[in-house]
């Protein structure tokens, strides 16, 4: 038995690092995911030039990738997609001993099981580009298994101490990787300990707890908890509303990413629900925050769209173990055996076109509603803040703004793209990314003779760029605008002064600065 477990690890991990490195190899070498460009590799390459610092919102998967490109003397970024590619490896490896010891499922039908669910959707989506959540996922998973393990019988009371140490650093390092999972692996473990009657267990998350708030409110910058305001008036007074997210495109997107797996979940669920396994904590409380939208007025303030993707993970886990279950209601052995590999194929080659597609080929139902789902949910795995074939055109622009501008010069774009500048733009060029400052320095119209009338933000665009005279505003410094649409400008090409694919560069000195 024991070495089958090694032998199925093996497997696993292989399997977990091959598929996150598929769109890697196909992409390469432009990253992948929304958030890798814009946020996790520029504080990379910020710690490899000035060295690490722990004030970040996700210290411990920056710190692993830091350790491993110093260690190694490897490019950051290179060291980044190796972090990443293990890291699904160690996923998979993870729900492996989670198959096998809380399902019981036997080795052989735990390596499938692993395969379907790192095919899912939902994590898929996770690891194109939500890299702290997958290692957060990681820590919980260890520590579901840590907590079994110690209450097991004949287990000493030294024993059981150390594993209830090694739990409370667990929960330590998840708070430093996510504070989403971290809140969701605490609240799941009092529960939990509630109902088991563990006593031991229930002392160290009410201390982690009380520990948590206390830092939330007094130290930390990230979460809601640390507002200057009642958390109540925050979440249900209308003065603190700031939704985006339109209520009926949190819906679809949990309708899209689990209406195939529900037969099968429903399956597991209710074997689980009778041993009350730890896992239907979990899974109840990240369904529960991906409806709380139908009750709280400010729900974007407790990221519903990241508790759909997440409760889908936990439905996915289920619906495995509900797949292995149902060839059991089934007499006939071929037609249990067809039925088992039939559905596990289609569910793998449901993933693999996610995994593999170029953007804009559908094969999915997320993206196939991709009006109501794009907010959260890529075409396919193979984009980043962008379409991968416009990454070229980007840091072609980069490059030339960085040969033929002066220094100190302005540049205007969306915030999209503001890890592509802060990655590779001069340091003494300064990049601006505001959506409304695009939105009214771009003429509604090619008619240049009448400019769009000035707002609030052009004007404090104007008070930043510009030295007033009593003639006209002049420029502090040059001014350029990058924008995709060719047809603002066309009756005046002029001011275009270069042309990247979809891509352009205009002068906006005049266009900011003169009335």
């Amino acid at each position: 038995m024991k070495n089958s477990i090694i032998l199925a690890s093996i497997i696993v991990f292989i399997l977990g690092c091959s598929v996150r490195a598929l769109p890697i190899i196909i992409n390469f070498p432009y990253p992948i995911g929304y958030d890798s460009i814009n946020y996790y590799l520029p504080l990379i390459y910020q710690f490899h030039s000035n060295g690490y610092d722990w004030n970040t919102l996700f210290p411990i998967y920056l710190l692993v990738v830091y350790f491993l490109s110093n260690t190694f003397w490897l490019d950051p970024y290179l060291a980044f997609n190796i972090i990443n590619t293990l890291m699904y490896g160690a996923l998979g490896v993870s729900f492996l001993f989670l198959f096998s010891k809380t399902f019981r499922m036997p080795p052989y039908y735990s390596i499938w099981s692993c395969v379907f669910l790192l095919l899912q959707l939902s994590l898929l989506r996770i690891s194109w580009d939500l890299h702290r959540d997958i290692l957060s996922i990681i820590l919980f998973n260890v520590t579901v298994l840590i907590i079994g393990y110690s209450y097991r019988k004949n287990r000493s009371v030294t024993s059981r101490v150390k594993l209830y140490f090694l739990i409370l650093v667990l929960s330590l390092l998840s708070v430093f990787t996510d504070r989403m999972y971290a809140i969701l692996l605490i609240i799941s473990s009092l529960i939990f300990a509630l109902i088991r009657r563990y006593r031991y267990l229930f002392i160290i998350n009410l201390l982690f707890i009380v520990l948590f708030v206390f830092y939330a409110i007094s130290e930390d910058n990230v979460t809601f908890l640390s507002m200057q305001s009642d958390i109540v008036q925050t979440l249900f007074n209308s003065d603190y509303g700031k939704n985006s997210i339109p209520e009926i495109d949190l819906a679809v997107l949990f309708v899209t990413l689990n209406g195939v797996l529900i037969p099968f979940f429903v399956i597991g669920f209710v074997d689980q629900v009778k041993r009350l396994t730890y896992l239907i904590i979990p899974l109840l409380i990240s369904i529960s925050f991906s409806f709380i939208w139908l009750v709280v007025p400010n729900y974007e303030y407790l990221v519903p769209e990241r508790w759909i993707i997440l409760s889908s993970m936990f439905i996915s886990v289920f619906a495995a173990y509900g797949l292995y279950l149902l060839p059991g209601y089934f007499r006939h052995n071929q037609n249990r055996q067809l039925l088992y590999y039939g559905c596990m194929i289609g569910f793998i080659l449901y993933g693999i076109g996610f995994l593999v597609a170029p953007n804009g080929v559908i094969t999915n139902l997320p993206s196939y509603f991709n009006s109501y789902t794009g907010f959260v949910f890529p075409l396919s795995m193979s984009m980043n803040s962008m379409e991968i074939p416009q990454n070229r055109d980007v840091i072609n622009i980069i490059q030339w703004l960085n040969e033929q501008t002066p220094e100190d010069s302005y540049v205007i774009g969306t915030i999209h793209w503001r890890g592509w500048f802060q990655l590779f733009l001069n340091p003494s060029h300064k990049y601006l990314y505001s959506e409304a400052i695009l939105e009214n320095i771009i003429p509604k119209s090619s008619d240049l003779a009448n400019p769009p009338n000035s707002t609030s933000y052009l004007e404090n665009t104007q008070n930043l760029l510009c030295v007033r005279d009593t003639q006209s505003h002049l420029a502090k410094s040059p001014i350029y605008l990058i924008d995709v649409d060719q047809q603002h400008f066309e009756k005046n090409p002029k001011i275009v002064l270069h042309r990247f694919g979809k891509l352009n560069i205009y002068n906006a000195s005049n266009m900011i600065c003169n009335k």
